[in-house]
């Protein structure tokens, strides 16, 4: 049940217990009203970014961000890639550009609520069967993100900041199986083939089979 105290608005919690407020900010072309909304864990958090909201929703409006994803790319390459190693610059890159952009690239940075990353990024990955790990990455991706625009006073709140992560019962783990002796042979002599002219058939052939051996992955 919703409640509306002296000037707060209307504040009520969702099916999965977040906070709600919303505000009314003008008006729309058919005449309706036109609200802003803001969530978070409890009643006082979401009042709270209403009121940083109300104070500053000039100076806001007018810093007006564009979309997540000409943000995200843009934080990308002048925020992060002066602080990271190559190959975790790469997996950002990858996590940005596989999976989160996709799903919310469009948005507008100060549109996207905690309710739309769960649904449409969050519990969309999970139905996909991608797995948790990555999943955490692009949670970690966003808030990083999304606190980098509060420090540039971009943004007045992390939505992140209601969103859940999965619990590991909910994904598929498979148990990693060991090669056995017979399958190593067959892979070693296949990995090694050569046409009749004496070059290899697989270019990466004995790469593969060093990685067998080592366990050293390919950014390694």
């Amino acid at each position: 049940m919703g409640k509306r105290g002296n000037g707060e608005g209307y504040v009520y919690q969702n099916a999965r217990g977040n906070w709600v407020v919303r505000t009314q900010i003008g008006w729309l072309d058919n005449g309706r009203p036109k609200f802003k909304t803001f969530s978070g864990k409890t009643r006082r958090e979401v009042l709270e970014r209403k009121r940083n909201y109300e104070e500053n929703k000039e100076s806001i409006e007018k810093s007006e961000l564009g979309c997540l994803k000409t943000e995200l790319v843009q934080w990308l390459y002048n925020k992060k890639k002066i602080t990271l190693k190559p190959s975790s610059f790469d997996r950002l890159k990858m996590t940005i550009e596989s999976n989160i952009i996709p799903r919310l690239g469009n948005y507008k940075v100060e549109k996207i609520t905690s309710d739309i990353i769960q649904e449409e990024l969050i519990n969309e990955l999970m139905h996909s069967g991608l797995s948790r790990s990555t999943i955490k990455k692009c949670y970690d991706a966003l808030n990083a993100f999304y606190k980098q625009c509060i420090i540039d006073r971009k943004v007045i709140y992390n939505p992140i900041g209601g969103v859940v992560m999965p619990a590991a019962h909910n994904f598929n783990t498979k148990k990693a199986r060991t090669l056995k002796s017979a399958e190593i042979a067959r892979f070693e002599e296949t990995a090694t083939k050569k046409f009749l002219s004496g070059a290899p058939v697989y270019r990466h052939g004995y790469g593969y089979i060093f990685i067998l051996y080592t366990a050293i992955r390919s950014g390694e």
